[in-house]
């Protein structure tokens, strides 16, 4: 997948409605995760066919770019249960297989 297709996924990611300062919310921009997960997978081949965990996953944006790039499996962890039903909502509207 190209970069600017990658990015143009992740600006259909929706945010937060919400975001929990004491939870220290925020959302991950498309230019960010698009670029890093990127260079991730063509500088280091870290994320194709891997497993991989998106720690504080919030909306999804990173979990669900890293499954563009063809990531075998990713697991997205968060400690709000209003984050994952965003981020769960936006794989449904992506069409990102979940469990």
């Amino acid at each position: 997948m190209k970069l600017k297709h990658l990015h143009m996924m992740l600006e259909d990611v929706e945010p937060f409605e919400r975001p929990k300062v004491e939870l220290e919310q925020y959302v991950t921009m498309p230019h960010i995760a698009s670029h890093a997960l990127y260079t991730m997978q063509a500088t280091y081949g870290d994320v194709e066919g891997r497993l991989v965990a998106d720690l504080g996953c919030g909306c999804g944006s990173l979990a669900i770019g890293a499954m563009a790039l063809g990531a075998a499996f990713c697991v997205g962890f968060d400690i709000d249960p209003e984050a994952l039903q965003v981020m769960k909502t936006n794989c449904d509207q992506l069409e990102v297989a979940t469990q």
